[in-house]
């Protein structure tokens, strides 16, 4: 009896956070959880070293949805609903990995919804938000005491895919930050003036791929920063910023100065020494790339190698190519 009520137990879900972009920006509690689950269910969008914390045996698959048909989009986040209801219902622990926060515009409180429905355990793991990734890498502070005391959130398409009513925002002062707008970035712009009363010289940012190497900001007004982006191509993911506080960006700035900034890096290091190389270089503003293309093995003959350690005493200077070769020499 005590094992078919074992067996029958539902594993715990939980809805994590994975931050705007940038690996390192996971919780320390998401990273745990990551660690110990059985199943992985990620958005598309996820940085693949974020999953670098699961579990090798786990199972570990993408379910995100990028635009389209908002009917197809209900669709899979029904399916997606149903998959980890699922899972969980088998005994499994699952991760529902999501871009951001879970519950900002992540759709992470349906998630929930249906877990509760299906009497799934659950636990939310909140992470860093694209607005706020925005004001740690983009120079973009949300919040300033000399030009904004407020902070308005919205996207820029509702639930059943049409534009947003950006005339709701009609005498609302403050930061404005638009998510996935940009495909519409030249109506909006010409809306927040036309609807909402925002002035044509109001300035504006447009942050594509935020804390990420990658990462480009456009900066303007109303009147010519739907423009600008275009001129550089900026597509999604792409925040826009409104209000006097994308001004304090060439103060504030300081991820594109980083010295290695955009460049991408491939790092052939053997595969279980990669990780420390890696973030190393993502702290230094570098994408890194993983190709590990070296792998250690003993020395074929290591009579000679101990033979060559006695005779140092015959050298004026050894060199060694890699921390590799240190370890190699102490252990001979």
């Amino acid at each position: 009896m005590a094992r078919s009520d074992t067996a029958a137990r539902p594993g715990w879900v939980y809805l994590v956070g994975a931050g705007p972009g940038d690996p390192d920006l996971i919780t320390l509690r998401g990273a745990e959880l990551l660690a110990s689950a059985d199943v992985v269910l990620h958005d598309e969008l996820i940085d693949r070293e974020v999953l670098r914390h699961a579990r090798d045996d786990a199972e570990v698959r993408s379910v995100g949805k990028r635009g389209g048909d908002p009917a197809r989009r209900s669709d899979k986040q029904r399916a997606i609903n149903e998959d980890i209801v699922s899972l969980a219902a088998s005994g499994k622990s699952v991760v529902r990995l999501k871009g951001g926060d879970p519950f900002l515009f992540g759709r992470g409180a349906e998630e929930a919804a249906a877990l509760r429905a299906g009497a799934i355990p659950f636990e939310v793991v909140p992470g860093v938000s694209s607005p706020l990734g925005a004001t740690a890498y983009a120079g973009i502070p949300l919040t300033d005491r000399d030009h904004s005391s407020s902070v308005t959130m919205v996207t820029a398409v509702t639930r059943d895919g049409a534009p947003f009513d950006l005339s709701r925002l009609s005498g609302l002062q403050g930061t404005l930050c638009v998510f996935m707008g940009v495909r519409r970035l030249t109506t909006i712009c010409e809306q927040l003036v036309s609807l909402a009363g925002r002035a044509p010289t109001t300035p504006a940012a447009v942050v594509e791929w935020i804390s990420y190497p990658k990462q480009r900001i456009v900066e303007g007004t109303l009147e010519d920063v739907a423009e600008r982006a275009a001129e550089t191509s900026l597509g999604t993911p792409s925040l826009l910023i409104v209000g006097e506080v994308t001004r304090m960006r060439g103060e504030l700035s300081w991820f594109d100065r980083q010295p290695l900034f955009g460049q991408r890096v491939l790092v052939t290091r053997p595969a279980h020494q990669i990780a420390p190389t890696a973030a190393m270089l993502r702290r230094r503003g570098a994408q890194p790339v993983p190709f590990p293309t070296i792998a250690l093995e003993p020395s074929p003959d290591p009579e000679r190698v101990a033979s060559a350690v006695a005779e140092l005493h015959e050298y004026a200077l050894v060199a060694f190519t890699s921390d590799n070769g240190v370890q190699h020499f102490w252990s001979a």
